[in-house]
């Protein structure tokens, strides 16, 4: 840590140890900069310090959130021990000033083009990553796949349908995740450990290519963790749930890009929002991280 001694005597007064990991981290992040401009982060510039924020690699406005926190709060701290001028100096900096466009560009997709034709074993072999990225792209929960009936998927070209438990329904535009789907839903065999072998009838949409006896059924944990492995197989090189092709990064793509079209399309940020989050209120951080978040995947990929 740069400035160590002034660092750890601000930690030693840190009571909660969850709070403590998390400022570890962030001086470690900084250090760079501070050793750079040979200054103490709490004197760095407004400027400098969202220059600074921005090349930490970051993927989550509310990691953001927590960061500007976490520097406002030892600044505060700075100003109130070490240095009583700062007082009159107090850095203003929001999550709102913060650009994360060039991050998204690396992690985030803008259509499903990118999950059909992904390092992902293709549909026909019985491999459901695909099919469980698209329906997270389009808003599914792993709950609704887990319990979605194969006879409420109506595969129809560009008018595909699906008919989710509490009867909502999810319309399906695009013809090559139509085809994507079918294909899944028409395998008889897959292959495991090189061998064909046949899938377990069912009812529900999502079957099993089974391994051994057991490997009857789907449940949340055991979809999530066949994605997680999935992710950790096809993409080693950057490993993480914040990652491209990750479950999380295509679920909140595809919630970016319904609120963004439906901005494009004159709903106001309240209301696209909601459509998202039902009775999230304006004021709340969760509504301001979505706002931050639909703007700069909107900067991102230049959607007008």
């Amino acid at each position: 840590m740069y400035n160590a001694e002034v660092k750890e005597q601000f930690l030693n007064a840190i009571e909660r140890s969850a709070t403590l990991s998390n400022l570890y981290t962030l001086f470690s992040k900084t250090e760079e900069t501070e050793k750079e401009l040979d200054t103490d982060l709490a004197l760095i510039s407004r400027e400098q310090t969202i220059s600074m924020i921005e090349q930490f690699g970051y993927r989550q406005y509310s990691t953001v959130a927590d960061t500007i926190s976490n520097i406002k709060r030892y600044r505060k701290w700075y100003s109130e021990t070490i240095d009583n001028s700062l007082r009159y100096h107090s850095i203003n900096i929001e999550m709102e000033d913060v650009d994360l466009s060039d991050n998204y560009k690396k992690v985030m997709i803008q259509s499903t083009d990118e999950i059909i034709h992904s390092k992902y074993p293709d549909p026909e072999t019985g491999d459901p990553i695909i099919p469980i990225l698209i329906f997270a792209f389009y808003g599914m929960s792993l709950k609704d796949m887990v319990e979605l009936e194969s006879d409420n998927v109506f595969i129809s070209g560009a008018n595909t349908r699906v008919i989710l438990g509490d009867n909502r329904v999810i319309v399906i535009n695009d013809l090559n995740v139509a085809k994507a789907l079918l294909r899944y839903q028409q395998c008889e065999f897959g292959y495991k450990r090189g061998a064909k072998i046949r899938k377990i009838e069912t009812s529900k949409f999502f079957y099993r290519i089974p391994s051994r006896k057991t490997d009857t059924t789907w449940d949340v944990d055991r979809m999530r963790k066949y994605v997680t492995d999935g992710r950790k197989k096809y993409y080693a090189d950057d490993y993480g749930e914040n990652s491209y092709m990750s479950l999380k990064t295509v679920e909140l793509s595809g919630r970016l890009n319904r609120i963004v079209h439906a901005l494009i399309s004159g709903t106001s940020i309240e209301d696209a929002v909601a459509m998202e989050y039902p009775g999230e209120k304006t004021r709340s951080v969760k509504f301001r991280v979505l706002r931050c978040s639909a703007a700069c995947y909107q900067r991102a990929f230049n959607i007008e």
